[in-house]
Order: structure tokens, then sequence, then C-alpha cells
């Protein structure tokens, strides 16, 4: 069964669904069973010139104000945005804590890539040395750097969104709902707002660097020639100084963090599968959400400037009565 904010939902849309199916037309689903009659008479009495009281009678329209139904009306339509919000919100957390799942594993990946940088894990620094079989390095010492890094941000989702009518603060005093159109990252001050989401893998904020070019081989992190071609290149071993600054990691470690963040990064993969489903789901419910955002907004909008104009002139008939005698 659905929860509770999907049953929300599902009840708005199965009523909406209704009306428009019905045999009835819109207007006559909107009324009560209350009529309202076209004519009022009002009886009064009358002095006629011989002194006589005669009865009057008397039609004219009735005066119009929202009733029960059009007050029970207002208020749904105030509603139902709110219902789509609370639906979206919880498939939006959702994303947000598979997001806070990958960049956790992001993390993972930076440190343990810090590690293997600071060891000289292969692929890592070479020296010069004299000859192309030799151990010593030359005089000056010329090294190279083999690794790669790659920049790891976080992955987010981006919201696309009418801050002045669909936003956390909506501004029922802006002369256009749809300005400003923002795109916004994803979080928990905005979640189930917004008309669509879209991935932004890798767009966050920085985390640091990963090596995802260490090798598996456990031969390639021990000493060797690199290089038999003048200017002849050495790699000394993994966690052997100066070229590893961290001398407690060894060949066996270098293959250990390999495998570790190999299985990280399939888990991200993972991850990301799971995440980007919710999406395409929760953006066809959000379309919907926007169209109930607008007519709200508009509602709510055009009652506010109703509501200014009931004391719109109260200064000023404040100002006449101040000046008269």
């Amino acid at each position: 069964m659905p929860d509770g904010p999907a049953q929300s939902v599902i009840n708005i849309l199965k009523k909406e669904q209704e009306q428009y199916t019905s045999s009835t037309n819109i207007k006559n689903s909107a009324t009560s069973s209350v009529t309202i009659p076209e004519k009022v008479t009002t009886t009064t009495g009358s002095q006629n010139e011989s002194g006589d009281w005669v009865v009057v009678e008397t039609e004219k329209s009735p005066p119009i104000s929202r009733s029960d139904p059009e007050q029970d009306a207002y208020e749904e339509l105030k509603a139902k945005p709110e219902s789509f919000r609370q639906f979206c919100k919880t498939i939006d957390d959702r994303i947000i804590a598979f997001n806070a799942q990958i960049n956790n594993k992001k993390q993972q990946i930076v440190t343990l890539s810090t590690e293997a940088t600071q060891g000289n894990c292969w692929p890592g620094i070479a020296a010069s040395v004299t000859t192309s079989g030799g151990t010593t390095r030359s005089t000056p010492s010329i090294t190279q750097t083999y690794y790669t890094n790659t920049t790891y941000n976080q992955d987010r989702d981006l919201l696309s969104i009418y801050t002045t009518m669909d936003g956390p603060n909506p501004n029922y005093d802006a002369v256009n709902p749809f300005d400003p159109d923002s795109t916004v990252g994803l979080a928990a001050t905005n979640s189930g707002y917004g008309r669509a989401n879209t991935k932004d893998d890798n767009g966050g904020a920085n985390i640091g660097n990963a090596r995802l070019d260490i090798s598996s081989t456990l031969a390639d992190h021990n000493a060797r020639t690199i290089s038999l071609v003048a200017p002849f290149r050495y790699y000394f071993g993994a966690g052997v100084a100066p070229d590893a600054t961290n001398t407690s990691v060894t060949a066996s470690r270098c293959v250990t963090i390999q495998q570790t963040i190999a299985t990280l990064v399939a888990e991200i993969t993972a991850l990301r599968t799971q995440r980007d489903a919710l999406r395409t789901d929760l953006n066809t419910i959000k379309a919907e959400k926007a169209n109930k955002d607008l007519a709200a907004w508009g509602l709510i909008s055009q009652q506010k400037k109703v509501d200014a104009q009931k004391t719109s002139k109260a200064s000023i008939i404040t100002a006449i009565t101040n000046l008269s005698p």
C-alpha cells in the first residue's frame, strides 16, 4: 500500500480524473445541493398619502459572496501543491541519501589514493640513474611522475525551480511567477520543491584527487628499471624514500588499495543506477506539481490584491474624518 504522502497525491489525482469522466459537468460537480435563487423578494411597509399602510414587495438579485462550496474549493486548490510537495520530498530525500552514500565512498577513494601516492605505488615516481640497470640516482637526480590524478567532486542533483512561484519562500507580490528561473543544488532546505531534477555527477564541491590507475600486479610495485633508453629511469619501489613519503606502504598494500578502490567504484556505479531510476517518475510528478503550484500562486496572489483593496482607502477616510468639522 502507498504511504501517507503517496496516497494523498493518488486521492487528488483520482478525484480530478473522476471530474473529467463524470457525466456531470465541472460546474455542477463543484456546486452544493443548495440552489441560489435568481431573485430575492424583499417585503416592506409603506404609508401612502391617505395615511394607510400598504405592503410593498421588491425583487432584486441576491448579493454575491463566497459560499461554503466555493470556500472549500479555494482551500482545496491551495492545499494541492503541498500534498504533491510532501510526496516529492520523500523521493528527493532518497536521492539526497543516495548521493551522500556515493560521496562517502568517493571520500574513501580519495583517502586511499592519497596513501597510494604518498607510498609511491605504481604508477608513481621514477628517478634518473646513470645506467639502464643501475640503482643509484644520478646527480643531479631528475624525477618523472607517471601517475594520473582524477579530480573527485561530489555527486548531486540540480533543481529547475521558479523560486518566486514554487520555491520554499514564494513571492505572491511578484509580477511574473516565472522570474527568476533558477537552477540550484538539491538540499534538505529545498527538498520537494522545483519542477524537475537533473543529475550532476561530479559537479558538486571538491572532495580531492582519486587514483584510478594503480596497478593490480604485485611485481609492478617492486623496484625495477622503467626506461632502458637514456635518460634512464629507475623505479625504487613502493615505500622507498625519498620518492615515497609514507615508507610504511608495501607492494602488497598497493594491490590491496587498488582492489578496494575498484570495489568502491563498482558500488558507486550501482548506487547511481538505483538513484537515477527514481528521477524519471519523480519528474513526471513534479511537472504536474508545477501546474498546481502555478494555479495556487495565481489564486493566492489575486486574493492578496483583493484583500489589500479592502483597506486601501482607510487612510483617505481617516484623513477626511480628521478634516471634517
